[in-house]
């Protein structure tokens, strides 16, 4: 499949036209937590989390950061040569602590010469003025793009309260302008079928998102893990609220995935378009594994046949 046959701009297509060759990215887990885990802001976490879900294996017996990327590079060496590496602070709230002790771990893999870029997920609470102006000089440093990988999963007030996240969508769309302002990239992630959000409401997070000036997005369709606070909700059958998440079937979420893309701006880059827990930490919905090329074509090829393309339907204006 070439990006020229496929009706929205891939992440693998970004990356070879960025750096002319393909790129992979290497999980780390530099060992954060999260301020709506740790008291500061709340305990918990955020109802949908388990976060035993987003670990690479290497990283649960690494615990050195360079560590942990010479163990993901030595295994997808075996499957691919000749590729660079995109070291991915994954776990938790990466920019949550000091900015000078962020500096210093940052450092410790842009200075590795396999590591073309990095990529940093956090919360749109934990940007600061100081933490931008951290990542900003680093990028300028070592000329080696940095992403900031932004937990908005919901641009609704209500959602973000019923799913206990913590931050409030200004948080979310200032943190992105911010973020994009200084000459930072920005992907954004959202989660499709949280609770009581209506379609025309999921649809509308890829616009704003869009407005916001964010360059790429990872789109999750919401999954029930186990160990997370929703596990509980779904096994009782008791939501609060009474507010029930839609757990989309394969083939119900492509036409909602399409409509979404449509609604975004054209020169979004889609960089995830499901979620992909471990098979064996999912309640529901089970999709029987679907890899990601395979969700690709078949959205692909949905969105050619009923004519919908990236951006169609995208309004920079509200």
């Amino acid at each position: 499949m070439t990006q020229e046959s496929v009706p929205f701009i891939t992440y693998s297509s970004y990356l070879r036209k960025r750096y002319g060759r393909r790129v992979q990215k290497v999980g780390i887990d530099a060992g954060f937590t999260c301020p709506n885990r740790d008291g500061s802001l709340g305990t918990g976490g955020c109802t949908y989390c388990s976060i035993s879900s987003i670990r690479p294996e290497y990283c649960r017996t690494i615990r050195d950061v360079p560590g942990q990327i010479r163990s993901g590079i030595s295994f997808f060496d075996g499957k691919y040569r000749d590729q660079g590496y995109i070291a991915y602070f994954q776990s938790y709230s990466n920019t949550y602590g000091d900015p000078s002790v962020l500096e210093n771990m940052y450092r410790q893999v842009l200075e590795m010469p396999e590591i073309l870029g990095v990529s940093v997920a956090t919360r749109p609470d934990c940007i600061s003025p100081e933490i931008v102006a951290v990542l900003h000089a680093l990028q300028n440093e070592y000329q080696k793009e940095i992403t900031l990988e932004l937990g908005v999963e919901t641009t609704e007030a209500s959602t973000l309260t019923l799913i206990n996240r913590g931050h409030s969508p200004e948080q979310s769309k200032a943190a992105v302008e911010q973020a994009v302002d200084s000459g930072l990239r920005v992907c954004a992630h959202l989660i499709l079928g949280l609770p009581g959000e209506t379609l025309e409401q999921q649809v509308r997070h890829g616009t704003r998102i869009s407005r916001w000036g964010a360059h790429g997005v990872k789109i999750h369709h919401l999954q029930i893990l186990k160990g997370s606070p929703m596990a509980e909700h779904y096994l009782k059958d008791r939501w609060p609220q009474g507010q029930k998440p839609t757990l989309y079937t394969l083939d119900q979420y492509i036409p909602v995935l399409s409509r979404a893309i449509q609604a975004m701006r054209p020169d979004l880059v889609i960089e995830r378009l499901a979620n992909d827990a471990p098979q064996d930490m999912i309640l529901a919905p089970r999709w029987g594994g679907i890899k990601n090329y395979a969700l690709s074509q078949r959205v692909a090829d949905y969105m050619v046949t009923q004519g919908l393309s990236q951006g169609q339907a995208y309004q920079e204006v509200p």
